[in-house]
């Protein structure tokens, strides 16, 4: 267990050179987003449609955060998720 933490910490360190520290905390969490969709897959469990809505949400929620293109044209804030067109 401690060497999957000290990854994902690694992990996260070396993606802070090239995004914002949000979009980082934001894309850190989004494995509680994709829990319902792996007991679905993996365990065959049954998921309430409630559940299927709020996980889609939440999942497209942190897609529009993470590639928005506010700072687009700031180039000292460059992040790498933007399209290079």
């Amino acid at each position: 267990l401690g060497i999957w933490m000290f990854l994902g910490y690694a992990f996260q360190a070396v993606g802070l050179e090239t995004t914002t520290a949000s979009r980082s905390g934001f894309l850190l969490y989004l494995n509680v987003k994709f829990v319902p969709f792996f007991s679905y897959f993996i365990f065959a469990k049954t998921i309430q449609r409630n559940t299927w809505i709020s996980a889609f949400l939440a999942f497209a929620g942190t897609a529009f955060l993470v590639f928005d293109n506010s700072n687009a044209d700031d180039d000292s804030a460059e992040d790498g998720l933007e399209s290079p067109f």
